[in-house]
């Protein structure tokens, strides 16, 4: 199959994550076209990846799903950095969206300089946000987002709802990030009150950034692809979707 040909595999699944978005959003009285989707692409190869962004825009084009920014992410630097090459001809923005290790930072950059539109979306220090900075030699800034552990629990990244606004003052200094925003991974629950309670605490985060004067960091990237739909209601402008597009997730070599 020619890279452009559109992959039925990937018709159905599109579809429906992008109906889930424009539902939740207008539910929230918002436009869908302002939510960016964002395909987690840990463990997929290359060619899967290419056949469903050819996919989607396929669907745009022919005007069967809401015309939204799309976005790649991956979880592991080592992915990141191996399907770098072949992916930037897609010209989307490459969001790296696991743990970053400071050992791991110049292959991430190397990585995400193949990019047109870079983003480091798990900055949790002002240690991290400092090497970042120190290490990025292109003329625009690097996007950063600042993951917030909402959950507390000491096995998930991020930094403590407390102290994302000094963190957020922090990045502020460096010429070279451009804060764009917060990240969330939601608890690990079928309750939906706490899940909403969780994405409402980081939107406050967020509308308390903008009235500190951080114009740029609009974003809120929460949910995927169990929860999306409750992220969308309160306030996410990226939703994080792996598994509702590719299905269970092919075990790395």
């Amino acid at each position: 199959m020619p890279a452009h040909t559109p992959h039925p595999q990937y018709r159905v699944p599109l579809t429906t994550v992008s109906t889930r978005i424009d539902n939740a959003a207008h539910t929230a009285h918002r436009n869908p076209a302002d939510i960016t989707l964002l395909l987690a692409t840990k463990t997929q190869p290359t060619p899967t990846i290419t056949d469903a962004i050819h996919t989607y825009r396929h669907l745009v084009t022919t005007q069967q799903i809401t015309n939204r920014p799309l976005a790649i992410g991956e979880n592991r630097v080592q992915e990141l950095s191996n399907k770098a090459a072949d992916l930037s001809s897609l010209r989307l923005s490459a969001h790296l969206i696991g743990p970053l290790q400071s050992n791991k930072i110049n292959h991430t950059l190397t990585a995400l300089a193949h990019h047109a539109d870079a983003w480091v979306d798990s900055v949790s220090t002002p240690q991290l946000a400092t090497k970042l900075n120190d290490r990025w030699s292109h003329t625009h800034p690097l996007n950063v987002l600042i993951q917030i552990n909402v959950s507390g629990a000491p096995t998930q990244h991020g930094c403590p709802p407390s102290d994302a606004l000094t963190l957020a003052n922090h990045i502020h200094t460096l010429p070279h990030l451009q804060l764009r925003g917060f990240m969330a991974i939601g608890p690990r629950t079928t309750d939906q009150t706490l899940l909403r309670d969780s994405y409402h605490s980081v939107a406050a985060i967020r509308d308390a950034a903008l009235a500190e004067g951080h114009k740029h960091a609009t974003h809120l990237s929460m949910g995927m692809s169990n929860d999306l739909d409750i992220a969308v209601e309160c306030g996410a402008t990226i939703v994080r979707v792996g598994t509702a597009v590719f299905g269970a997730r092919p075990s790395l070599a």
